[in-house]
């Protein structure tokens, strides 16, 4: 196992990843992270009530991909490593369908337009229909996807690792137009999606390197820096884009794992401003806040506007935390021995925590109306609420 920052992380080489199917490697994406901060004792404010649970596939497998949930209109949509893929009534979590697509998945799903799609370990963009699970097409990449695929504008974008972006058209699957940056062999077993506002693709590449592309052509419109590598071959040095984007008006946020977290002019690239930070999670953001877990478990609040740090939360450290979820006045993350932390928005402080399922929590909660969706790795879906 490699080393880097006084801890451990799964690493993968990109280029093997694609060669193995529904195996792993052994060796690679091994965790020997250091162990976990203690739980603090604290007196509950709020109750983490469970609305219902259910089970579905494994919502991270031995190398560490995670399989985002995917909600849309009342429904919750998960798929696998083995090629499961499930709907959920989001209401009472029963089942509404499920198929197996006999392919091993290797991202979450999106979900538009009557469309479920997802990618595979064997470069295939798959889309089935998301009112009955039925295949609608097949499409052949040139690598794996790492991160989900992205719809937007009756087209598909999807990021391979091989740092090809592609647009597919999402009746046929068909590729539109492409886009290649170079990627670095050794990376995080984790991707970037992209995303897009105003007729923009805004999408981060594995050498810490940012483009905004005009969403009908694939064109560069410009390029702004987020992490540079201090020396070629140091593992220490190894940074990435690994965070989706954030849009909020005129301002795109971006985060780097041994990088930066970043405000952009959405029109130019200009930074705003910036200040260190490391992450390889998504991050939240709601009003003046962002929401950021850092790679070592410190929770940190940030003025959306200047950057400035309103609070941290180390209480959770070594904890491998999830993506946050900012809903309310409260702020949702989950640990990898399955316990669900209810933090505030306000100063950082506890308000309630649950055992959800010791097999751990590595996908960011989601929102869905009345409570929020959690997913283990265990296969267990619950959604959740809080009461006073």
């Amino acid at each position: 196992m490699i080393k880097m920052r006084n801890y451990y992380y799964p690493i993968v080489i990109s280029m093997l990843l694609t060669l193995f199917g529904c195996t792993t490697l052994s060796g690679v994406g091994s965790d020997n992270a250091p162990t976990p901060s203690p739980l603090v004792k604290f007196s509950p404010e709020k109750k983490l009530n469970t609305i219902w649970k259910a089970r579905v596939g494994s919502g991270a497998n031995k190398t560490h991909v995670r399989f985002e949930t995917a909600v849309h209109n009342g429904a919750i949509y998960t798929v696998d490593e083995k090629g499961a893929v499930s709907a959920i009534n989001a209401a009472n979590g029963k089942t509404i369908w499920t198929a197996n697509i006999k392919s091993c998945p290797s991202s979450g799903p999106d979900t538009q337009s009557g469309y479920l799609i997802f990618g595979t370990k064997n470069g295939e963009v798959i889309a089935l229909n998301s009112h009955n699970g039925h295949l609608v097409w097949r499409s052949i990449i040139s690598s794996q996807l790492l991160a989900p695929p992205r719809i937007a504008n009756q087209l598909v974008l999807v990021k391979a690792v091989d740092g090809k972006l592609t647009a597919l058209d999402i009746t046929t699957g068909k590729p539109l137009w492409d886009f290649t940056h170079r990627t670095p062999l050794v990376m995080l077993q984790r991707d970037s999606a992209p995303v897009v506002a105003r007729g923009v693709v805004f999408a981060g590449f594995g050498d810490g390197q940012f483009f905004a592309l005009s969403l009908q052509t694939g064109k560069v419109l410009w390029q702004q820096t987020i992490a540079l590598p201090r020396s070629l071959g140091d593992l220490d040095s190894l940074v990435g884009i690994n965070a989706d984007p954030l849009i909020n008006n005129s301002v795109v946020f971006v985060a780097a794992y041994q990088g930066k977290l970043a405000a952009l002019s959405t029109s130019t690239g200009q930074i705003i401003w910036q200040r260190d930070l490391s992450t390889y999670h998504n991050f939240a953001l709601q009003g003046n806040l962002i929401v950021v877990t850092d790679d070592q478990g410190i929770v940190w609040a940030i003025n959306r506007v200047n950057g400035q740090v309103q609070w941290l939360q180390k209480a959770l450290l070594n904890r491998s935390l999830t993506a946050p979820l900012i809903e309310k006045q409260e702020i949702w993350i989950g640990d990898s021995e399955g316990n669900l932390h209810i933090l505030s928005t306000k100063d950082g402080h506890f308000i309630a925590r649950c055992l959800i399922d010791s097999s751990g929590l590595f996908v960011q909660p989601v929102f869905d109306k009345n409570g929020v969706i959690v997913r283990s790795a265990g296969g267990e879906l619950a959604k959740t609420c809080l009461t006073t």
